[in-house]
């Protein structure tokens, strides 16, 4: 079945990755709209600037 609304979201998308390992981390097989980041472009990626606030409901104490 056709998903007649995957243009709307690949024109309202932004996919990237960085710093990818493991079974998926070859990233030299991507589609071309992926965005490969590097170290500088990744830093502009935080939590506030991506939801535009600082949510309540991220535990930022967990650490990973």
């Amino acid at each position: 079945m056709k998903n007649i609304y995957r243009p709307v979201i690949m024109n309202t998308t932004f996919y990237a990755e960085f710093d990818s390992m493991g079974p998926g981390g070859n990233t030299s097989q991507r589609i071309p709209l992926e965005h490969i980041l590097t170290s500088e472009q990744a830093k502009s990626f935080t939590v506030d600037k991506v939801f535009l606030e600082h949510p309540k409901w991220i535990d930022y104490t967990y650490l990973f």
